[in-house]
């Protein structure tokens, strides 16, 4: 898992490199949600974050939101290849980041 705070875009990037250890999976997505803590939201995708084929996909999040001590977004956080606060970053950068996700990695 990976958790990166406020990071450029080229650095973004390179976190989604990094996190292709699992290249041979057939497809990689991205979800961006200021709700991924504990709220409706996160219920509705917990059952996705906890079932998925982790051979076959891989699932980077980005939240606008810090939860503190929120043991739903904790638990999503550990569930996931990559959990990044998007917070602090320009929309630019977390366009790159989704982009980053969804690409084939080489």
């Amino acid at each position: 898992m990976c958790i990166a705070v406020g990071c450029c875009e080229l650095r973004l990037v390179e976190i989604h490199r990094r996190a292709g250890k699992r290249d041979q999976v057939e497809g990689h997505v991205g979800i961006l949600s200021s709700d991924l803590r504990s709220h409706s939201v996160a219920r509705f995708l917990n059952p996705l974050i906890e079932g998925y084929d982790r051979q076959k996909l891989a699932i980077h999040c980005y939240s606008a939101f810090r939860a503190g001590n929120d043991p739903v977004q904790e638990k999503i956080r550990t569930s996931v290849d990559s959990f990044i606060f998007v917070d602090s970053m320009a929309p630019r950068e977390i366009a790159k980041g989704l982009l980053a996700a969804v690409e084939p990695h080489a």
